[in-house]
């Protein structure tokens, strides 16, 4: 959905900010899959952790801005051993300097919350800080939408 809401506003002016660390080579095939869905004439900035370096260091020709992905970013803030105010700050400070942007932001989220409670600590905090950073940012957001089974629905 993310790259259908990018393509009716700029079809070449869109960068694309991948949060993913591939670890292992299974996700590596999945960063691989994912970069051949997206078309070639987009700039693909993969990021690390610092986000919000990585937002203020965009062009200002980029008309649309894709952040893929929030859970991604809030799992890797956690493995380094970032705590949920360390979390929430990073993530407040992202949302504050797009809101005042001069292009657009989409932001790409999963639900995890709808599961089992896992045993292990990690995920269990995991899904605890994804679940508040969605909502942060959709208290941010000026639309929000929760895609079922590939299909979107707006909630906001």
């Amino acid at each position: 959905m993310a790259i259908d809401l990018a393509l009716k506003l700029s079809l070449k002016n869109v960068a694309f900010l991948a949060t993913c660390v591939p670890r292992d080579d299974e996700m590596k095939r999945r960063v691989l899959l994912h970069k051949k869905n997206r078309p070639h004439c987009w700039k693909t900035i993969e990021i690390k952790q610092d986000l919000l370096k990585a937002l203020k260091d965009i062009k200002k020709d980029f008309k649309v801005v894709i952040i893929d992905c929030l859970t991604l970013f809030v799992s890797g803030l956690l493995i380094k051993g970032e705590g949920e105010r360390v979390i929430r700050k990073k993530l407040t400070g992202v949302l504050d300097f797009i809101s005042k942007a001069p292009f657009t932001s989409i932001i790409v989220s999963n639900e995890v919350g709808a599961g089992v409670v896992p045993e292990n600590k990690l995920a269990r905090d995991f899904i605890d800080l994804s679940g508040i950073s969605n909502q942060i940012s959709a208290k941010y957001a000026n639309e929000a939408y929760l895609v079922v089974a590939g299909i979107p629905m707006k909630i906001k």
